[in-house]
């Protein structure tokens, strides 16, 4: 790490005095119209989305055209689907023993509601053994069983669980719409493919009278290909093999392909889980009133989650990058509303960026590195959240650069937890409006250069960095690099580690 270092410098009365002249008079202009516009613009749009569900229907872009906000699309790898050329066949199994390589990788834990559901109809499941199998060839293999399956007008209604064995692959188009009955304990097992290019899968209203906290889920240890669906209502309990939609690795279970997850919507699911895959892609996705955290990504490095729209009541983070998830790309997204910090990247989730997001009014903060390496926060339009805007805890060698942070009611970067050596790099932010600028607590060095805090009134830092704040208040827009700790400044400019770069290229 290359350090250069100039004789510190203290600033006298009269240095002093004019930095905050210059900060009284950037208060009393003229108001930032933009930024009026934009706070407006999201406010309409946020509850829109609430108020008119057909907004929900149309890609993100079209959602977000009226925010004067540059958004970059989400442009998915493709992803083959299966050849249908092996006739679908279908089979019998017991729904338990279909459940149990799940239960002897993601633990047995909240399995109880699952087998008490399935009590309506006994424990037999349906299992699509080898070949494509669409819901025409599925409603065509249940004629004989007429209690396991409803066909109302264009709904098809699943009273079973539905396995996809090894072999094989469910296929849904656009027009499809399988309901998995609640009542009756249904849900999805996938050991193979799950492709849909289109189509709704929804878990009915009436609760099982066996087990009430009981909702449908799709669980996918294969692989899946999901481009334009509708999920809705699935999901129950803590556990990321009953979440909604989960798309997990098994250790002796080979994924066969690469799952994407594209220009999809999500309703009132617990959580959308991607657990131990490589290289997966969300993007393009709409996510509305999750139960829990609306992602997940676990154990899964290269994974790549742009262009997604998270949005209406939610109890915590929209975004969670966890446990190891390596070199992953978070870009582009906008996070509106909802409580805790919009992005969460920790447990060792090293290399990771966040880049080029928008996150509005959370109750809780905008972005969070915990327990990482090499984090990288840019490009982000972090406004109006109720705590911090930007969280570095626990994290080494974080950068923190070219962010718009504005109107956090808290600190607009909290750096916290950290051994006295380390550097994190504040590097051309617009910071403004904020509870305090910069706060710090137990934050090693901080390198600052290049950030704008003419707007940042009337509290430039905070925590153990408070009384630096004259360093700050003669350079409002930080033309001179510094070092800045708990025991002084120093003028100097430090580089970016090499070693994080060159993960991150």
């Amino acid at each position: 790490m290359a350090r250069t270092l100039a004789k510190p410098t203290r600033l006298g009365s009269v240095a002093f005095a004019a930095g905050l002249f210059a900060v009284v008079s950037s208060a009393s202009a003229s108001p930032d119209w933009d930024l009026v516009e934009l706070r407006q613009s999201l406010r309409s749009v946020s509850q829109a989305l609430v108020e008119e569900p057909r907004l929900r229907e149309l890609p993100i872009e079209d959602v977000m055209s009226g925010v004067n906000w540059t958004f970059e699309a989400a442009d998915p790898s493709p992803s083959a689907l299966s050849e249908a050329d092996v006739p679908a066949r279908f089979g019998w199994m017991d729904s338990r023993l279909a459940l149990a390589p799940i239960h002897h990788v993601y633990g047995a834990k909240g399995a109880g509601p699952v087998t008490d559901a399935l009590r309506n109809y006994g424990t037999e499941a349906v299992v699509i053994e080898e070949g494509v199998a669409t819901l025409d060839q599925l409603r065509d293999a249940l004629t004989n069983r007429q209690w396991s399956y409803d066909l109302t007008g264009d709904v098809h209604t699943l009273r079973v669980p539905l396995v996809i064995g090894e072999n094989a692959a469910l296929r849904l188009s656009d027009g499809d719409r399988l309901a998995l009955s609640r009542k009756d304990g249904a849900f999805i097992v996938g050991y193979g493919r799950f492709e849909a290019t289109g189509g709704k899968v929804w878990g009915t209203e009436e609760p099982s009278p066996e087990h009430e906290s009981f909702r449908p889920f799709v669980t996918l240890l294969g692989a899946a290909h999901l481009d334009g669906v509708w999920f809705a209502d699935l999901g129950f309990g803590n556990s990321v093999k009953y979440s909604g939609v989960s798309i997990l690795s098994h250790p002796t279970l080979g994924a066969t392909g690469r799952s994407i997850v594209h220009g999809s919507r999500f309703d009132r699911l617990v959580t959308v889980s991607v657990v131990g895959l490589s290289s997966p892609e969300v993007e393009g996705n709409r996510f509305f009133s999750m139960a829990r955290n609306a992602l997940l990504i676990s154990r899964s490095e290269h994974a790549s989650v742009v262009g997604n729209l998270f949005s209406g009541p939610s109890p915590t983070n929209a975004v969670r990058i966890m446990h190891g998830s390596d070199n992953a790309r978070v870009a582009a997204n906008v996070v509106l509303e909802g409580a805790r910090a919009g992005f969460l990247v920790s447990d060792g989730s090293d290399n990771v960026a966040v880049e080029g997001n928008l996150v509005w009014r959370r109750n809780g903060g905008g972005i969070k590195l915990s327990g990482v390496q090499c984090g990288l926060v840019a490009g982000n339009l972090v406004l109006d959240d109720k705590q911090k805007g930007v969280e570095i805890r626990e994290s080494i060698n974080a950068v923190v650069r070219d962010n718009d942070i504005i109107g956090n009611r808290n600190a607009g970067i909290w750096i916290s937890a950290l051994p006295t050596a380390n550097v994190t790099h504040i590097t051309g932010n617009r910071i403004r409006e904020n509870g305090s600028g910069l706060s710090t607590a137990q934050g090693g060095e901080v390198a600052l250069v290049a950030n704008d805090f003419r707007n940042q009134y009337p509290r430039f830092l905070d925590g153990e960095v408070t009384h630096q704040f004259r360093e700050i208040a003669a350079d409002l827009t930080g033309e001179t690099p510094m070092i800045m700790s708990a025991f002084g400044t120093e003028r100097a400019s430090v580089e970016t580690p090499a070693a994080c770069r060159d993960e991150r290229n």
